[in-house]
């Protein structure tokens, strides 16, 4: 299988680490529509499994929020620890696809499952069956799709909401008609204003990821509104890994310094008052980070396009108590260059 190039350019990192050595499997599809394109899933967690879920790690540059120089964070220089491992070695990672998928099928199938019987009128950039309630799926890399049925949603009659595990059952069967792994789901269940939202969350070797379902029902007890994706997460072997002390010290050399470290777990705060700077002397203020240990994971990156990549990626742990992701392929799987998609006018 080829391997998907990193572009970075106006990259999301969505930090994912996980321990990698379970991989060899895919996720999210199993069937609907033909052919597959996910192999078989690995075991759900158990019921009482902690499901580890890390925020979102650096924000886009157009959608950066302003700070003030006492909040913005500060520049981190890594400096790896004597004796820190740096053995290279090979790993797999994850891309999303929708190849197979026939975006005008999938449509009349998500309608079918919410009892549309319309016709899929199709554009440049959805395709649309129905309306109000209507199904719309969007082509883009994900392939999203919503249903709403506003009108449902403003005529239910008050009731008694559904209990979580009979929202869960309600969200459970849905999604499995329309092809979605069960097992490598993971349920969140809120109130909201129109009843009851269930979000199951795509599960990668047992962390969630970004990816999401969810399914918004009413006190009738009827699905008011839904969203999710259809694209499947496909493995892809055979990254080359570099060893972790090397990665740290490329962390602080260009290009790379346009992947900087994610934020993980954040260092104590110092109990240290600050000094008066010398006369005439630039004081840039950095957090330096000894890096005592790397163990080798997974972390999401959230291209131009819109597509998603999973990738071989370190957490590291430093003497401070702070832990940071950095990418741990090599630059022949990473393309540095301008932002391939259009500017805004």
């Amino acid at each position: 299988m080829t391997r998907t190039r990193v572009a970075v350019a106006g990259i999301l990192a969505l930090a994912v680490l996980v321990g990698i050595g379970a991989i060899g499997w895919g996720l999210g599809r199993a069937s609907a529509p033909e052919p597959p394109i996910v192999v078989a899933a690995g075991p759900a967690p158990s019921a009482a499994a902690t499901i580890d879920t890390l925020p979102n790690a650096l924000s886009s540059p157009t959608s950066t929020p302003s700070l003030s120089p006492s909040t913005a964070p500060l520049p981190v220089l890594l400096t790896a620890a004597p004796g820190l491992t740096n053995t290279p070695t090979t790993a797999s990672g994850f891309r999303v696809t929708r190849a197979g998928i026939d975006p005008i099928a999938l449509a009349s199938q998500l309608a079918l499952a919410f009892g549309i019987t319309d016709d899929p009128r199709s554009s440049s950039s959805q395709v649309v069956v129905g309306d109000n309630p209507d199904v719309t799926v969007n082509l883009t890399p994900l392939l999203t799709w919503e249903f709403a049925d506003t009108r449902a949603a403003a005529s239910a009659p008050p009731g008694k909401l559904p209990t979580r595990q009979q929202a869960i059952d309600v969200s459970s069967t849905l999604l499995g008609k329309l092809g979605v792994d069960i097992a490598s789901v993971d349920w969140q269940v809120d109130r909201v204003d129109q009843g009851v939202r269930v979000t199951g969350w795509q599960l990668v070797v047992g962390q969630r990821s970004s990816l999401s379902w969810t399914v918004t029902i009413g006190r009738s007890g009827s699905v008011v509104s839904a969203t999710g994706f259809a694209a499947g997460l496909q493995e892809v072997p055979g990254y080359t890994v570099v060893g972790a002390a090397f990665a740290v010290q490329r962390s602080g050399i260009a290009p790379w310094t346009a992947l900087p470290p994610v934020a993980v777990v954040a260092a104590p705060a110092p109990a240290t008052s600050p000094t008066a700077a010398p006369d005439g002397r630039l004081q840039v203020p950095t957090q330096q980070v000894v890096v005592t240990e790397a163990v080798l994971g997974l972390a999401q990156y959230a291209q131009p396009d819109g597509s998603l990549l999973i990738l071989p990626s370190y957490r590291l742990n430093g003497a401070d108590g702070s832990a940071w992701s950095i990418l741990a392929i090599t630059g022949t799987d990473v393309s540095f260059g301008p932002d391939p998609t259009p500017s805004a006018p």
